[in-house]
């Protein structure tokens, strides 16, 4: 089973992964099956940049990636790619610039969770 939600309030927010276990659990009882519910990115970013690089701000950042995520396994995850000499610019904005030097991190952590995936 797989499920994307994106909703923002003082308690919601805070109850949703708990809600969306519950349910999860439900429906795997209900057809006689287990649930597995894992944490591999966190686990491979933690040990990758140490906790003190992870944000643990939830953001609506789900858009056409809850399509992919129906047809294929994944997950979402933010790159934290400022200049930090320079203004912060928003995506999909004219002066937008990416620190292009944490491309290789962030490949090295989604090749560390494509090959704990796989193995």
């Amino acid at each position: 089973m797989r499920t994307s939600a994106a909703r923002f309030g003082p308690l919601t927010l805070a109850e949703m992964p708990d809600r969306i276990e519950r349910v999860a659990r439900g429906i795997a009882q209900s057809a006689y099956a287990e649930l597995e519910i894992e944490g591999r990115l966190r686990r491979h970013a933690l040990a990758l940049v140490g906790a003190e690089h992870i944000f643990g701000r939830r953001i609506a950042g789900l858009d056409d990636v809850a399509y992919i995520l129906q047809k294929a396994p994944g997950c979402y995850s933010f790159l934290g790619g400022a200049e930090p000499s320079k203004p912060i610019q928003q995506h999909h904005q004219a002066r937008f610039r990416i620190d292009e030097s944490v491309m290789p991190l962030g490949l090295e952590l989604a090749l560390r969770v494509i090959d704990d995936f796989l193995s």
